[in-house]
């Protein structure tokens, strides 16, 4: 099955071709603009997730930052197929899901991105570590960044073996349809607090 894509949220984000500079209303390339950093190379977030949104808060609230996200960056979000899972499976059938998913997830992440594993077990960073972060890979020329968003039994061990960093959002367990909307703002806060915009206070 082919992966779906939300062309919401890729048309919106596919807006303001050009760096848009809020200090001086110009389009040029200038220490206020984030969405071309340094290097000159557009910042690209693609956010790989497992299933497909159904809720219509969830959807309409990510649609929502990813349109606030258009001066900043290039934001595609992906939608990969779920297996089906029932209640009562094995820890073969279970490796077989995550398998099945990860090979998705991985098919649609470009050889040269920066790939973010949302995970239980990865690093806690705060939203201003995570604004470093970012900056310091568009700097070094890693504008690429895909998130990897896993279904109802998390990732499979290909996909946080391709990922350089896992991340966590804190020991609670959240579902990961929500996890969508959660990161989704956090980059876009991550993106405020680089250009030093009151968003973050």
């Amino acid at each position: 099955m082919a992966s779906g894509k939300l062309d919401l949220y890729c048309r919106v984000a596919s807006m303001n071709e050009r760096p848009w500079c809020q200090s001086t209303g110009e389009t040029q390339l200038c220490r206020h603009s984030c969405r071309e950093m340094r290097g000159g190379s557009v910042v690209q977030i693609q956010i790989v997730a497992v299933g497909k949104l159904k809720e219509k808060y969830l959807i309409q609230g990510i649609a929502e930052y990813v349109k606030r996200l258009g001066p900043y960056a290039r934001v595609q979000i992906v939608e990969v197929p779920d297996e089906r899972a029932p209640e009562s499976m094995s820890a073969a059938e279970e490796a077989l899901v995550r398998q099945r998913e990860g090979e998705r997830i991985l098919a649609q992440i470009k050889g040269d991105a920066y790939v973010v594993a949302l995970a239980l077990d990865g690093k806690p960073l705060s939203s201003e570590e995570l604004a470093r972060h970012v900056e310091e890979l568009a700097t070094y020329g890693r504008s690429h960044v895909a998130f990897a968003i896993g279904g109802s039994l998390g990732l499979a061990p290909e996909v946080l073996a391709r990922a350089e960093l896992k991340l966590a959002f804190g020991r609670m367990t959240l579902p990961h349809q929500l996890m969508r909307l959660v990161l989704v703002e956090q980059v876009y806060r991550a993106f405020k607090i680089m250009r030093g915009e009151p968003y973050h206070k």
